[in-house]
Order: structure tokens, then C-alpha cells, then sequence
């Protein structure tokens, strides 16, 4: 029983590799699990056969092991084409040409399968130490027949072995590392493949990392691209090498991928998968399904000598520590994120938790739109420096009606600036002039409405319309005052809104106006809102 407990389990795709494929009769269509090698029928005594056994048999006997052995996986040696008794089998059997070439197949594979006993027994032999890390690369580079390097979190190389700089492969490798490492880095795929006049390279790769340690990417090099059983081979030495390193294998690398990382890789228009925005939100702790709002810190470029670390603390404590910042060109960066709480990310709310920097601060604050989806980070990103733009034309406005304010103004959203935007619109790619409308107040409102059997959509546009006069509003939509009060207060404390201030009013304007071009593309959303009574004036509606 110890004997067979001791095999290492092997896989479909390594017993394919190390076959002809003109031996290979049939295979199975998927068969995923890993097996425990035994060598043959003839038990060694005392051991017993367990589930998921590899067993050799000849095509007479594949049926009634089969039926033994239900859990087991059968290569069948097959005098010729495989018999009609085989068709109840072939699900879970490798069906071999019975020839000359197969004769020592049993031996062959016996041979096979203990080297990587011996292997990994090797690899479990070294110590948990650099000096052991480098034992299980030079081990493994054998086994596996492939140059193997090993890069540290900062993409600074470890370890290497088998790696020969005068080798074709190694050369063309060195040429292009960059890019490889790049491409590892930020795409994450189990396999890259770089093309080019100089040859080809297929670089197979695993992330590993551990809890407070650094994370390390351990690279195998190909010619060709490797074969399903080679994969398979280098999984087993990545997750050999992961225990050895103390570590937990497939996990993003925190230290690679920090914040930095991935605002510059966003702004910058990179692709970043799903699974890397899972394995970052683990590991910061960030709810992707959140709202957000991206801050820019931007100092007085007269003085040279502003350092934005320094501000960086107090601002990691806005918005209650849920708050992401990095250094980003010169200015300071830092991504809000709110779930389920609308006011926590509103103008008022922001502007008065800045107000605490005012003195600390030399410089002013731009702050893009709320937003849903961490991908749309480019284009708030856009915001933030088009609000810089338009900056002075603010504070004009406020020097030109003689506003009266107790502290100079630093912080400026894009709700106010939008206005000044459209007139240079130019400025505006199609695809932020769309993000710019695309996420309004008014559609949870309109949702709310839908669930709730509320009209606050209509109270509110009648409110702004009628200039905030509640009596008025109460008349026209037959309701009383202190109602309309109520659910006009409700919205500005929801939206942390102002509506006696005049950039508040005119981006509900504003908003209304997409609004109202959205109802007449969309008959059924008008009578959702209006009822049946849609106005005659309306021939499109009605």
C-alpha cells in the first residue's frame, strides 16, 4: 500500500507525450483527473489497486478491469482496430497499436514515471532556503528540458538555470525580455508566444507568491510551443517550487501589481483582464461593484519643492479609508469608492472633507464625475485634467459676480466645468463625450420610481423648473407642499445635492435635457413615466 501511495500522479497529456502518436489507437475525449501509476495486473503483495490507478491490459481483459476498477484509467494494447467489446471502455482507456514498438511500453513507461518519482522526490529533498530554490531549478531544468529563470517581484531576475546566453533561444530571449516580462506582467497568461526573423520563443510562466514575502514569476523557455504534457510537468515544478518558497501558487503578485501599477496601466489604455482586476480587488480589498470618483491632487508648479508624499496620509483618510492614491505624473491621485451610499460621494461631501487640507496644501483639487466600473479610470482620469483646464475660467466667474467665499477656492469638479467644456468641444473625444451624459442622478431615480411607485423624477423637474417654488410645484402636480419639500430634501440628502447653489441646478438641467432626448428615442420609457396620457403634443409618443 505504501508503494503505490508513493507514485507521483501523472496525467493524460504526459502519457500522449512520451507515445508515438501512430501507437495511439483512440483516446478519450476529455479526461482531466491525474492517476497513480501501477505498473501491471500482477500486484506487488500487499498493495491494493486504488481509485484513479493507471492500468495496462491487454484489449481482452480491458472490459473486466474495467468493471474491477471502475475509478482506474486503462492503456489497452489492441491486436488491431479496437474490438466492438472496447466501446464500453474507450471513455476511460488510452487504446494502443499492439506491435513490435509497443512490446516494451510497459517498461517504457515504468521508466518514464519513476524519473519523475526520483524527480520530485529530489525537488521535496531540497531545503526551504535560496540555496534550495536554486537545487529545484536545476533539477527541474533537466526534467523538463528547458531554460528556467526565476524574476523577483521588481521583474529583477533570482535564479536562473539551464539558461546558456550563446543558445539561439537564449539569445533571441534576451533581445525581446522586455517585452516578455511585460506581457507575463500584465496579461497574465499561462503562455506567451513572440514571433520574429531572429526565431521564435514560447515562454511558459507561473505566478507564486506568499503571504508578507515577495512574489516571484518562474519562466520556462520553449522553441516550439510546448506540448499539453509539458505544461503539465511545469505546473508540477511551479507548485513544488511554491511550497518550497512558502508560498501560495496563482495569486496576483500585490508588490507587482500595486496601485501605481494599475492607474498607470488604465490611463494609459492597457488591457487589464477580469482576472487581474479580481486578484488586485483581493488583495486591496477594493468591491469592484462599487461607484467611484477619482480626485487629482495638483501642486503649485511654482513651487518646485512640493513633495506629494507628503500629503498622501491625510488623504488616505478620506472618504473613511476607502480610498486608493498613487503619485502619478507629478500630481497625487486618489480613487474614492462608495457602495450603496450616494451622498458619501458627493460634491458637498468631498469639498468638506478637503477643507481640513486647505492649509496643509499648496495647490488645488480636481475631481472627476462619479462612475461605475474601475475600467472607465481613463476617462475620469480625462475629467480631472480638463476640470485644470477650465480652472480659470471658474474662478473668473467667481471674481466677475463678486462672489463672496471666506477661503479661496482649491477644489473644482466637473459638474461645475462641463458647461465651459461644451464650448471647446473639440477638446472631448466621442467616447468621453458619451461617458461624460452616460451617468446621471436621474437614471436611480427613474429606477427607484419603477420599484417604489414614486414620481420624484417629475417632482424634481418641475421643482427646478418652477425655480424652486414648492407652492407652485404642489399645485401643478396635485400633491401638498410639505410633500414636495419632503421629497425634494430626500434627493439632496441621497445625492449630497444643494439646490439653492446654481452649478447644482444646471447640471440637473443638463441632465434633464439627455434625459429628455432619451424619452422621445423611447416610446415605452415615456408612457412608464407619463401613464397612457401621453400629451397629443408629442405626435412620436402618442
Amino acid at each position: 500500500m505504501a508503494f503505490a501511495k508513493s507514485i507521483p500522479s501523472i496525467t493524460l497529456n504526459m502519457i500522449v507525450d512520451l507515445l508515438d502518436s501512430e501507437e495511439i489507437v483512440s483516446s478519450p475525449a476529455c479526461l482531466s483527473r491525474s492517476f497513480k501509476w501501477v505498473s501491471s495486473m500482477r500486484w506487488e503483495k500487499g498493495v491494493v489497486p486504488e481509485q484513479d490507478m493507471i492500468i495496462v491490459c491487454q484489449d481482452k481483459a480491458a472490459e473486466q478491469t474495467a468493471a474491477l476498477y471502475p475509478q482506474s484509467f486503462l492503456i489497452v494494447l489492441a491486436d488491431g482496430e479496437p474490438a466492438q467489446a472496447l466501446e464500453k471502455v474507450l471513455h476511460q482507456a488510452l487504446v494502443i497499436k499492439h506491435s513490435a514498438a509497443s512490446v516494451n511500453l510497459l517498461q517504457k513507461l515504468q521508466n518514464y514515471f519513476l524519473s519523475i518519482q526520483a524527480w520530485l522526490n529530489e525537488l521535496n529533498r531540497a531545503p526551504a532556503s535560496h540555496e534550495g530554490i536554486r537545487t529545484v531549478l536545476q533539477k527541474s531544468s533537466v526534467m523538463l528540458e528547458a531554460p528556467l529563470l526565476l524574476y523577483g517581484a521588481d521583474l529583477s531576475l533570482a535564479e536562473k538555470s539551464g539558461f546558456n546566453a550563446a543558445m539561439p533561444l537564449c539569445k533571441t530571449f534576451l533581445m525581446r525580455e522586455k517585452e516578455v516580462l511585460n506581457s507575463v506582467s500584465t496579461l497574465h497568461r499561462p503562455l506567451v508566444s513572440l514571433k520574429g526573423t531572429s526565431g521564435s520563443i514560447y515562454v511558459e510562466n507561473g505566478l507564486i507568491q506568499s503571504e508578507g514575502n515577495d512574489p516571484l514569476y518562474a519562466l520556462a523557455l520553449h522553441e516550439k510551443a510546448p506540448t499539453a504534457g509539458q505544461r503539465d510537468l511545469f505546473k508540477m515544478f511551479a507548485d513544488v517550487l511554491s511550497l518550497k518558497a512558502g508560498k501560495a501558487f496563482g495569486r496576483l503578485p500585490t508588490s507587482q501589481y500595486s496601485t501605481y501599477s494599475l492607474f498607470n496601466a488604465l490611463i494609459c489604455g492597457r488591457y487589464i483582464g477580469q482576472g487581474q482586476l479580481n486578484d488586485f480587488a483581493f488583495a486591496t480589498g477594493l468591491p469592484l461593484d462599487s461607484e467611484f470618483r477619482l480626485l487629482c491632487f495638483k501642486f503649485n508648479e511654482e513651487r518646485p519643492e512640493n513633495d506629494p508624499t507628503e500629503l498622501m496620509e491625510p488623504v488616505r483618510r478620506l472618504n473613511e479609508g476607502k480610498c486608493l492614491i498613487a503619485e502619478y505624473e507629478g500630481d497625487l491621485l486618489a480613487l474614492l469608492h462608495s457602495k450603496s451610499l450616494d451622498s458619501s460621494l458627493s460634491n458637498l461631501t468631498i469639498e468638506n472633507q478637503l477643507q481640513g487640507l486647505s492649509d496643509s496644501f499648496d495647490g488645488f483639487v480636481t475631481v472627476s464625475q462619479v462612475f461605475d466600473g474601475i475600467s472607465h479610470l481613463k476617462l475620469a482620469y480625462q475629467e480631472t485634467q480638463l476640470v485644470a483646464k477650465c480652472k480659470g475660467i471658474v474662478d473668473f466667474e467667481q471674481y466677475f459676480t463678486v462672489a463672496e467665499r471666506k477661503k479661496r477656492k482649491n477644489v473644482y469638479t466637473y459638474e461645475e466645468c462641463l458647461r465651459f467644456c461644451i464650448l471647446d468641444f473639440d477638446e472631448m473625444s466621442q467616447e468621453l463625450k458619451d461617458f461624460s451624459f452616460s451617468h446621471t442622478i436621474l437614471e436611480k431615480i427613474l429606477a427607484e420610481d419603477a420599484e417604489n411607485g414614486t414620481n420624484d423624477i417629475r417632482i424634481l423637474a418641475t421643482y427646478i423648473h418652477y425655480e424652486r417654488k414648492a407652492t407652485v410645484v404642489a399645485e401643478k402636480l396635485h400633491m401638498h407642499r410639505n410633500t414636495v419639500l419632503y421629497r425634494i430634501g430626500k434627493i439632496e440628502r441621497r445625492f449630497g445635492l444643494n439646490l439653492d447653489e446654481s452649478w447644482s441646478r444646471e447640471r440637473v438641467l443638463l441632465d434633464f435635457s439627455i434625459f429628455y432626448n432619451k424619452i422621445m428615442r423611447n416610446p415605452e420609457l415615456a408612457r412608464a413615466i407619463l401613464g397612457q396620457d401621453v400629451p397629443s403634443l408629442l405626435p412620436t409618443l402618442a
